[in-house]
């Protein structure tokens, strides 16, 4: 005589065989797909930050040929916006660190005021000149200097005011003129 079952569930449950392989693979499955979803992620987060960097605002300053051949502070320094944003507010000042006149005058750790720019709004690839002044010595050259041009600026990326330095010092050219050339930076530890 037939057996009778009362619900379908028992009926399934009775002819129903189970196998380790089965659980295994399906562990093994679901594993594989938590692993990608991990990496997935870390790739996104990897790209989000790699995208930020890219568009980050970037300023360089470079000095110009000298407008006098005597005088190292007559040179005009580009302030030029190197990122994909634009910068606002800009404003422009001059550290001295350590400048020494033929008369043994010393300027040290002199900051003059920040100045506006003649463009406010340096969109990408925009450059504009800038001079940094020593204070007023009647008859006197710059024997040696060391100075740092500061770049006060915003973007909509970065809505707080930055300022980045850029440190410059006098070497003698071949024909005995001073030239600014780029200090620099002491390497990380």
């Amino acid at each position: 005589m037939a057996k009778q079952f009362k619900n379908k569930e028992s009926w399934t449950n009775q002819f129903t065989v189970e196998r380790p392989q089965a659980k295994l693979w399906s562990r093994l499955s679901t594993g594989w797909r938590v692993l990608w979803k991990m990496l997935g992620a870390a790739a996104l987060l990897l790209g989000l930050w790699t995208a930020a960097l890219a568009v980050l605002p970037r300023v360089a300053v470079s000095p110009l040929i000298k407008l006098d051949p005597s005088n190292a502070f007559s040179a005009q320094f580009i302030v030029s916006n190197e990122g994909y944003v634009s910068l606002y507010d800009v404003k422009f000042g001059c550290t001295l660190y350590f400048v020494r006149t033929s008369d043994d005058t010393v300027f040290d750790r002199v900051v003059t005021d920040q100045e506006e720019l003649f463009k406010v709004v340096l969109e990408p690839g925009d450059r504009t000149a800038c001079t940094c002044f020593l204070p007023f010595v009647p008859g006197s050259t710059v024997k040696t200097a060391d100075i740092g041009i500061n770049v006060v600026y915003w973007s909509f990326l970065w809505p707080w005011r930055r300022e980045v330095q850029f440190r410059f010092v006098t070497m003698k050219s071949s024909d005995g003129r001073l030239e600014w050339v780029p200090k620099e930076r002491p390497p990380r530890k």
